[in-house]
Order: C-alpha cells, then structure tokens, then sequence
C-alpha cells in the first residue's frame, strides 16, 4: 500500500505540470523571472457576435472569473485585437456564449475550421484563514486522468490543495472548456453560432390498445432529456429514460424537457398518448320470453367509463334496430328494449367499451354474438 506521501510524490509531475499551465501564482513568479528567455508568439482575434472570448489571465496576471458569474474586463479580448502568447507558459481562451448561442470553434481567414485544444476545467475555490486563492484544475474528463476513479481523482485534488495551501477545503465555483491555441503567429476567427432545436426522434400524437407493448415517448432510440406524465393511471414513464408503460385505458400527455447541449437550446416537447380501452372478451345475449327485450351479460372492466350495445338483424350490424349506453364501467348486465314489430329481426348483440377523456370518448373494439 502507498502512503499518502509517496501518492503525492508519485503525481508531483503531472500536477506541476497542471500548475505551470494553470496555477496564477506560479505562472506570474515564473513570467517575471525569465520573461526574457521566453519565446512568444502574437495571435489575433476578431469575437463574433454572439458571444465573449476572455483571457484566462491578463497582462498583470489576475483571472478571469471573480465569482457570481462576473468576469473581469481586463481579460476580455476585443475585436481585431493582437495577444501574445508563450510557447512555455500559456494563457488560455475561454469563451462565453450569450444566452441561445454557442461557440462553434477557431476558424482561420479562409473559412476553415482550425484544430484547437479544448479542456474541461474546474475553476475552485481555496478557502486559507479566511483568505480566497483562485486556481483551475483540470476536471475529472481531462484525457490525463481517464485511467483512474472519479472518487481518487477528487481525492488526489484534496491531498494536493492541502499540499500546497495547508487545507482540503475548496469549491467548484465553475465548469468550463479552456482552449490552447496553436503555437504560431496566426489570426483566428471565432464564432458563435444561433442555437437551434434539436429535430425531434419520435410523435407527437401516439394512440396504443391498453394491451400494446412498452414503447419509448420520444421515438425508438429515446432523447436525452427528462420525463413525466401528466396522469400515471394511464401512462407511468421512466424519467431519465422515456420509457412508457401503459397502465390503464385514457389520455396522458408526456412532457419532454430537452436541455441545451452543443448547438441545440433547451425545449419541451409535449406527446399526446391515447390508451383505448380492451375490447369486452366475454358477451353472451338472449331474447327474452315476452319479446319485448334482449338481455345482454359480459365481462366488464371498471376502468371503462361504459359500453355501447347495438342490436341488429346481420353480423355486421349495418342496421342497428335497437342500442343503448351504459355510463358505468362497474356494470356487466343490462336489458335493451325492442320495439314488437323489429323483435324477429333481432338476431345478433354487439358491445364496445369507451374511456372519456380529455371531453371525448375512446372506444374498443366491438365484441358481437348471435342472441339465443
């Protein structure tokens, strides 16, 4: 087993490494001292619109973020502006998009997109005696760190800070991506492109038998975004994943919360689900001595709001002699009354159950029989 002394000597490398790259103390005694041995190198750049490129560091060294969202103005770039840059000590680019864009990258004075290295970066907070140090560390998706834990990554940064400042204690005050441009004399594009909504994958109105297998809200291969259904008793979704099951018969409508990622903006995507309900599978009928009425039993299902009976003289009931609501899903028993003139024509019994929802009926399939 490692001490805790000899894991620190073992990352001491790499994160002074990090830290002549990264650290602001570090990086301004190290200018000062051999500034002049340095080799430097002029970049221009021209902010689009759309958004904000700020230095990591300005010229005295203070960062860019100052906390609560606010950044300082001595470190944002203006058009046609020319930064130097060194070849062993970089000061980094961060960009800010204005709300509903984002940043599509470098682009040199032909158009064309130019390869820049981008790193996700944690700016924290350092908290000794009541004093603030800023500092960035690389966060845990760094390409350097993808061969350990997230959980010994994070405890890494605390041995370290404590190494360093004599605490553990710090805070993530920020997450962002901090580019490093080509080491040569170059004039640099960026822009900031208007986000778009992402094309939705799926429907936005679905209609499926009570009996119908799980299904995805958003289209087959799913959408990274957050779920919820407006009735359970109908459609209950998994929330991170979309995924439907149906419950019982009715109208649920799936909200789709989309956040924004990339170029696309944030959106909510609304799905209409109706959920019919099953088709009676049990129904007999039978005419009644007196002929004046049939009476027809089945097997009900009390989430139905209730069934229409038909009565007619074919099997495909194009005449309907007699018919009849029932506005209760509880009932499974019932007399139609028939006229005594159409009593000999009444031959065949058909029912269908129906779901009110949304101020409109949703009705199953019809289950007909010969009356005896």
């Amino acid at each position: 087993m490692k001490t805790k002394l000899q894991k620190l000597q073992h990352l001491m490398m790499p994160w002074m490494l990090c830290l002549l790259m990264c650290s602001t103390a570090l990086t301004a005694t190290m200018q000062e001292s051999e500034a002049k041995s340095l080799v430097y190198y002029d970049v221009s750049l021209k902010p689009a619109k759309g958004g904000v490129l700020y230095l990591t560091y300005d010229d005295n060294m203070q960062f860019f973020y100052q906390g609560k969202n606010a950044y300082r103005s001595s470190c944002r770039i203006s058009s046609n502006q020319s930064h130097k840059f060194c070849v062993l000590v970089d000061r980094g680019i961060i960009a800010k998009p204005d709300t509903g864009w984002y940043f599509d990258g470098f682009y040199d004075k032909s158009g064309k997109k130019t390869a820049v290295d981008a790193f996700h970066i944690e700016v924290i907070r350092i908290t000794v005696d009541g004093r603030y140090y800023y500092d960035i560390v690389p966060s845990y998706d760094n390409p350097a760190y993808r061969n350990v834990t997230e959980k010994f990554f994070k405890q890494e940064i605390k041995d370290y800070v404590k190494f360093l400042y004599g605490t553990s204690r710090y805070k993530v005050m920020e997450k962002t991506i901090y580019y490093r441009l080509p080491k040569k004399s170059a004039a640099y594009d960026p822009r900031f492109v208007k986000m778009e909504p992402p094309s939705f994958p799926g429907q936005f109105t679905v209609s499926k038998d009570l009996h119908a297998a799980d299904f995805y809200a958003a289209g087959k291969a799913g959408f990274t975004a957050t779920y919820s259904s407006s009735s359970s008793k109908v459609v209950k979704v998994n929330k991170k994943t979309g995924l439907c099951h149906i419950t019982g018969p009715g109208a649920a409508t799936i909200t789709i919360k989309v956040p924004a990622s990339g170029k696309y903006c944030s959106v909510i995507y609304k799905v209409k689900v109706t959920v019919k309900p099953n088709p009676v599978s049990t129904l007999s009928a039978s005419m009644q001595s007196d002929r004046k009425s049939v009476t027809v039993n089945w097997k009900g299902d009390n989430r139905n709001s209730g069934y229409e009976i038909q009565l007619s003289d074919t099997s495909t009931c194009k005449q309907i002699i007699a018919k009849k609501t029932i506005s209760s899903g509880k009932t499974t028993k019932t007399k139609v009354t028939v006229a005594a003139a159409q009593s000999a024509r009444c031959k065949y019994a058909r029912i269908r159950p129906y779901k009110t929802a949304g101020g409109q009926k949703l009705y199953g399939a019809y289950l007909t029989v010969k009356i005896k």
